[in-house]
């Protein structure tokens, strides 16, 4: 799993994720709450980043791209 977030101004930003699967004998469901769980741990690393060119909404924006991000993984 990949991902990486791109600023494209001060007050938003494109989220990008990329997966690869090398196991095909774990169910699908089981990969996916893997990844969440991995994904997860991350948030706190990502909220607590504070570039100093960048405002508090830029920041935000990032982290609801990497939520909404979180979200369509999850739901498949």
């Amino acid at each position: 799993m990949y991902f990486t977030v791109t600023p494209v101004s001060e007050l938003s930003s494109i989220a990008w994720t990329y997966v690869g699967k090398d196991y095909e004998n774990i169910p699908d469901e089981e990969t996916q709450q893997f990844e969440d769980m991995i994904t997860w741990q991350d948030v706190p690393i990502v909220e607590s980043q504070r570039p100093n060119s960048c405002r508090s909404t830029c920041r935000q924006n990032c982290i609801y791209a990497l939520i909404v991000l979180l979200l369509c993984i999850a739901s498949g």
